[in-house]
């Protein structure tokens, strides 16, 4: 793949991402990278902790964003910065959307950790997901 796996595209006052994949799993573990190193810097960060996490959609897309929210969720709520997607599973169960994961990090340490940004949310604005070509992208604003 010559792309790169994301990047940070301009936007007047949020954060915005463009994140890609080989697949759609993973696009999902690039998102967790992408949004990570938007947050702390990635190698301050080690793989002492597990968690485990599950979200329920209607749509593939809408569970694209709720897996982010989630992973936000684990950081602002919890305290916990996910380093590594150790096993994912995406599935179609009936008429929900689901994404299972297993997930390594550790605990925000402020010693050990320089917020980068306060990420806050993922939005809607200008929010796109799917298959192009032989490539999975998203792009996604936070605000922050």
């Amino acid at each position: 793949m010559n792309e790169k796996l994301w990047e940070e595209l301009e936007h007047t006052s949020d954060l915005q991402l463009l994140i890609r994949g080989r697949s759609e799993e993973e696009l999902f573990i690039n998102a967790a990278a992408a949004l990570l190193a938007q947050i702390v810097e990635p190698e301050s960060v080690c793989c002492s902790r597990e968690r485990k996490i599950r979200v329920n959609s209607d749509s593939a897309a809408e569970r694209f964003l709720d897996w982010l929210r989630e992973l936000l969720y684990e950081n602002l709520t919890r305290g916990f910065l996910v380093k590594r997607v150790k096993e994912l599973r995406l599935v179609a169960e009936g008429k929900e959307y689901v994404a299972e994961a297993l997930l390594e990090g550790q605990m925000l340490d402020d010693s050990r950790h320089r917020l980068l940004h306060e990420v806050k949310t993922v939005t809607y604005q200008d929010f796109s997901y799917g298959k192009e070509g032989d490539m999975w992208r998203a792009r996604v604003v936070f605000d922050v």
